[in-house]
Formats: C-alpha cells, structure tokens, sequence
C-alpha cells in the first residue's frame, strides 16, 4: 500500500502543476481590417484563464482538489470513504482536462501530462477501492 501512496502523492503533484502549463493549443482567424487579410493567431489553452471567471477558479480547484485530498485523509481510518472521495476528485479532474481540450487543434505537453496523471490517479484509486473493499469483506466475514 506504500507505493500506491507514493503514486499517489507523485501524481497529484503533477496534475497540480499542470495548472501553469499551457494544455493545447487553438489556431483561428483574425480579421483587422476589412480590406486586410486573415491573420491567423494561436491560442493557448490553460485551465486556470482569468481570475475574473468563477469557471476558471472552478477549474483550479479541481486540480488542486487530488492532492488536497491526499493530505486531509492521510492519517484517516475509513479507507473506502477516502478511496471513493480521491475517486471522484480525480475524476472531476479529469473532465475539466478533457473539457479544456476537447475542441482544440493540438495538444501540448501539458495537456499529456495532466491526462497520464489524472488517468493514473483514477486508476490508483480504483485500486485502493477495490483493495479496501475486498480487506472489508474478509474482516466481516471473520
């Protein structure tokens, strides 16, 4: 169980850092004049846009939510309700990195990165969970 906590610290560490990463990357026309051309500009997604957006707060804090979990219930006895809360922390984590780039033209390393590191914290917590539930069963059945 040791090393699905140090997994888990490693990669909530790099989903929060993933918050000063650009994500992907947009390409769209801009128009100056009306007699100039099309320019084209590209933009750079990142999950944290503007801190006038209660949205973009929304979205930080689902990136940070992991790894503050992974701090609240460190020292905590009931590990199934621990395991399912990481679960979904990691999992609204995960919609808000795939709602970021989802309509994008490419992604950049950020936006890998943070995919491999919520992809992994759902799947360490996937195992947590069913790990936890199956040493719940056997102490019942005892």
């Amino acid at each position: 169980m040791t090393v699905i906590v140090k997994l888990k610290f490693f990669f909530s560490v790099l989903l929060m850092c993933c918050l000063f990463f650009p994500l992907s990357q947009c390409t769209t026309s801009d128009k100056q004049d009306a007699e100039a051309q099309f320019e084209k500009v590209v933009e750079k997604q990142y999950v944290f846009k503007s801190s006038k957006e209660v949205g973009s707060w929304l979205n930080a804090l689902a990136l940070i939510a992991p790894f503050a979990m992974f701090f609240a219930t460190r020292k905590s006895p009931t590990k199934i309700k621990t395991a399912a809360g990481f679960l979904l922390f990691s999992c609204a984590a995960l919609y808000v990195i795939f709602s970021v780039t989802f309509w994008s033209e490419k992604i950049l390393l950020g936006g890998y990165l943070a995919y491999a590191s919520s992809i992994s914290l759902v799947l360490l917590a996937l195992i947590e969970l069913w790990t936890s539930f199956r040493h719940y069963l056997k102490t019942k059945k005892s």
